[in-house]
């Protein structure tokens, strides 16, 4: 995974500030392991966004989280979900229970008869958010996001967006564990594909997706996803080059709203057709 974090200008272009918030591919890698489910998720987000928006100095790797924790209004986190006329907080009752189940909170519970929900984050947590590479995230894009996969999905596109050559690979057992189900590719597929497919539209770019056989399973194990961004740079040939000594069972390309199936021979000339531009290479300064 890269390591370097994009530069932050940048990537936070175009994102409100009171909804911009922070994220390191370490604390996603953390909270993805405790296989939580959609509200789970969902709530991690909404803190880490609360919390990150009370930091005064996000590059600062000093901060301290307070002793007591913190706190939000529940009416606010209703609005983030888009339930902020309901007044009903069963969707926080139910991430509230899938967190209790883990170690990546100290506590968390409502507060003041349920209009409040007061929580504070292991310090390992908390650490973890000012730490690695990073992406930037708009919080208002949490409530279009459906299941669990869709947003981790959306975590480790929003990691890599900004890099000249946006690229991350995913083990599938990894996946299929947090996720609690078969890390079998055809089990998988159908449900990978819609979530980059929902990425693609909240973050306008497309994707090349490398199926391949790395020998750590029978069959397909880990897909290497390249995007196609407004910042991206890729040659062609970059973008659809394989991996050496690695087979590659399949390439798929995606968008918002489509996904064609291709191979490694036919995958730069499939690629010019299917995103309909010329290459991205670098500027000259």
């Amino acid at each position: 995974m890269q390591t370097t974090p994009p530069a932050p200008t940048s990537s936070a272009a175009g994102i409100p500030r009171s909804n911009l918030y922070r994220l390191s591919q370490p604390f996603f890698d953390l909270v993805h392991s405790r296989g939580l489910g959609l509200q789970g998720l969902r709530l991690v987000h909404l803190i880490a966004h609360a919390t990150r928006r009370k930091v005064p100095n996000w590059h600062n790797l000093t901060v301290q989280q307070p002793e007591e924790g913190d706190r939000q209004e529940c009416l606010e986190f209703r609005r983030r979900l888009g339930l902020g006329r309901s007044g009903d907080n069963g969707a926080l009752a139910d991430g509230i229970a899938e967190l209790s189940r883990t170690d990546l909170l100290e506590w968390i519970s409502f507060e003041h008869d349920h209009h409040w929900l007061s929580w504070r984050l292991c310090d390992g947590l908390f650490d973890l958010l000012f730490d690695g590479a990073y992406g930037y995230f708009d919080i208002d894009q949490l409530r279009r996001l459906g299941t669990p996969l869709d947003l981790m999905i959306y975590g480790e596109v929003g990691i890599i967006r900004g890099m000249q050559q946006p690229a991350v690979s995913l083990d599938l057992a990894r996946y299929g564990a947090s996720l609690g189900r078969s890390s079998d590719w055809s089990r998988l597929r159908p449900d990978l594909v819609r979530a980059l497919q929902r990425a693609a539209a909240l973050y306008d770019c497309g994707f090349l997706l490398q199926l391949e056989c790395r020998g750590t399973r029978r069959g397909i194990d880990v897909v290497t996803l390249r995007a196609r961004t407004v910042r991206s740079r890729w040659s062609w040939k970059a973008l659809t080059k394989k991996p050496q000594g690695v087979p590659v069972r399949k390439v798929l390309l995606i968008d918002a709203g489509r996904c064609h199936e291709s191979t490694s021979e036919a995958a730069s000339a499939d690629a010019k057709t299917f995103f309909g531009a010329g290459p991205q290479t670098p500027q000259k300064k």
